[in-house]
């Protein structure tokens, strides 16, 4: 009885003593997350755009002939071609740079297991988000808005050190 009880001891030790490399990092990884999750926004936008379009084509096919509104049908099936053709193109874009992330993030986090570092990097994280923020803001001047955030309380700061 012992020795089942000692071969199964052993056993779990070595299952949970085993320590190797993560298969999948880029899930673990919340920069591919974004990724993923910007190149899978455009399935719903590109659905309906080819709606739009087809729509477009419909009204271009019952146009009357010799009325001049065959100009303006084209016109809109062409702009909605556009539409759709840069909506293909951001998804692919996402798509290839998700796919690019992936192979770095494998890379570094190899890198990372073997100096036995932590991984994700949580600095490269927030200078992600930051940059990101950057991107998203608006181009144009908003005096009134900018008084607004300036009339608002600075955030407070986080606690230097740790809890105790």
């Amino acid at each position: 009885m012992k020795t089942i009880f000692s071969l199964f001891f052993i056993l779990i030790l070595s299952l949970v003593g085993c320590d190797s490399p993560n298969p999948e990092p880029e899930k673990l990884d919340p920069i591919y997350a974004d990724i993923q999750a910007k190149a899978g926004s455009y399935a719903s936008q590109i659905k309906a755009a080819e709606k739009d379009l087809e729509d477009k084509k419909k009204d271009l096919g019952n146009v009357v002939p010799q009325t001049g509104q065959i100009k303006f049908a084209q016109k809109r099936v062409d702009e909605s071609q556009k539409v759709l053709d840069k909506l293909l193109q951001m998804q692919q874009y996402w798509q290839l740079r998700a796919d690019s992330r992936k192979k770095w993030d494998r890379e570094h986090y190899l890198k990372a297991y073997n100096k036995k570092e932590p991984w994700p990097n949580p600095k490269e994280h927030e200078e992600y988000i930051a940059q990101k923020k950057l991107e998203d803001a608006s181009p144009t001047w908003n005096a009134k808005q900018r008084v607004q955030d300036y009339a608002k309380p600075p955030p407070a700061p986080k606690p230097a050190g740790g809890g105790h």
